[in-house]
């Protein structure tokens, strides 16, 4: 998911040719991240200490009903880092700033074309120099 989300957040000026807020991109990733980390670490816990998977009703397994109350505390802020990532995401293609054609200074070919892109991508086929190999990537 954070790969996902690294993507998106990547290729969103490409996408839409504007900038989302990153102030609340930041806020958005470690409220996921802090969320991520409770539910995924204390489901590990109790794993290791026996709790069984599949099961419709854990009234057998009162031992483990704290660890299943912290785990769905941290669901809910893992929800709430998803929305505000969401909501920052259509802030962004909405109103943000315009993002130019390369906000990154990427060497990469899809950054060489305008943002948001025309309909075939580039004017006339991109041509890539004989010289470039990959352990020359970033220096002009």
């Amino acid at each position: 998911t954070f790969s996902i989300f690294a993507g998106v957040y990547y290729w969103f000026p490409k996408v839409t040719g504007r900038m989302y807020n990153e102030f609340w991109g930041k806020v958005g990733f470690w409220i996921t991240f802090v969320g991520t980390n409770i539910v995924f670490w204390t489901m590990m816990d109790i794993g290791v200490k026996g709790m069984p998977r599949r099961y419709y009703d854990y009234a057998h397994f009162s031992q483990f009903e704290g660890a299943h109350q912290l785990m769905t505390i941290g669901a809910v802020i893992l929800g709430v880092g998803f929305a505000i990532a969401l909501i920052n995401w259509i802030v962004g293609a909405a109103k943000g700033q315009p993002a130019g054609d390369n906000p990154w200074g990427s060497m990469s070919l899809e950054w060489t074309t305008v943002s948001p892109p025309p309909h075939g991508n580039w004017p006339t086929p991109p041509s890539v120099s004989e010289e470039w190999t990959p352990y020359a990537y970033g220096k002009r």
